[in-house]
């Protein structure tokens, strides 16, 4: 399985972490489905991710509003490459892949659930905490790589078996 990582985002600023070491961008097939698989990094630091889907997949340029997919926080996104095959929503597909798919994505940057790594301005860490002691919330946890390459497995699964249904 080829896998492509990229480091470019400045983290020197953010609170310590694991997320220091982590790539902010990995690109790989899934072995499984042979789906394009992406992990990006936003820039209020949480991950999000992404499978492509085929031009002859049932779902293929559906919304993802109207469709039924468990993944973390439910799905987020839905759309064709963004055409910026370096940092974006996109691969470079290889000659046998191919270049029309279609992008369901989720992501991790979710309230009450999801910790940003990044250091919060005053009120922001202000209504974290505030929340942090009402019972009813469960402390934030970072979603790191590992977390969201699962994720994206398990969607690529889900994906791959309602393709022609």
């Amino acid at each position: 399985m080829s896998v492509t990582e990229q480091h470019y985002i400045d983290k020197s600023s953010w609170k310590d972490g694991e997320w220091k070491n982590e790539p902010d961008r990995v690109l790989w097939t899934d072995e499984a489905s042979g789906y394009p698989c992406l992990i990006r990094r936003i820039s209020c630091g949480v991950f999000c991710g992404y499978v492509g889907i085929p031009n002859d997949h049932l779902l293929h340029g559906k919304n993802y509003n109207d469709i039924d997919i468990n993944c973390h926080g439910d799905l987020t996104y839905s759309e064709a490459c963004d055409g910026n095959k370096e940092f974006g929503i996109c691969h470079i597909a290889k000659e046998s892949e191919e270049d029309d798919i279609w992008w369901f994505g989720f992501d991790c940057g979710h309230a009450h659930t999801d910790l940003l790594p990044i250091k919060m301005s005053g009120f922001d860490s202000f209504l974290n905490n505030i929340v942090s002691f009402r019972e009813e919330y469960k402390k934030p946890t970072y979603k790191n790589m590992g977390f969201v390459k699962d994720e994206c497995k398990s969607l690529a699964s889900q994906l791959f078996n309602i393709r022609k249904s």
